[in-house]
């Protein structure tokens, strides 16, 4: 009954629609490579301009009255993304895989102000 635990434990976080528009920027570059659609404290699905298999330092600009939390950065790694349209935007799921104890935090407070669980 071991596998069946740690089965249970790997279920997702669950995973919150925001209430508000998030950009998503590149560290490096400062331009903006796209836009939250839900996040959770380990991972978030952003529509934009990310590729597979690649890290990424971004900062997230929460916009309207979301942006009193205040600008998050993180380290994200895509894990999957697949394309909308021939156009260059598409669907992607990233892991979070750098984030500081106040950045954690912001995403908890932007969750409890406005975020929805998704209905999956």
């Amino acid at each position: 009954g071991l596998r069946m635990s740690t089965k249970k434990q790997q279920r997702r976080l669950t995973r919150y629609m925001v209430d508000a528009q998030i950009d998503v920027l590149n560290q490096m570059t400062g331009e903006v490579i796209g836009s939250v659609v839900d996040i959770h404290t380990e991972g978030l699905m952003l529509v934009g301009l990310v590729e597979v298999d690649c890290i990424y330092m971004v900062r997230l600009v929460p916009q309207e009255k979301a942006h009193r939390v205040g600008d998050i950065e993180l380290g994200i790694d895509c894990l999957w993304s697949s394309s909308l349209e021939q156009g260059e935007s598409c669907w992607a799921g990233c892991r979070i895989i750098d984030a500081s104890p106040e950045a954690v935090a912001k995403i908890e407070c932007l969750l409890s102000d406005f975020g929805r669980p998704r209905p999956d």
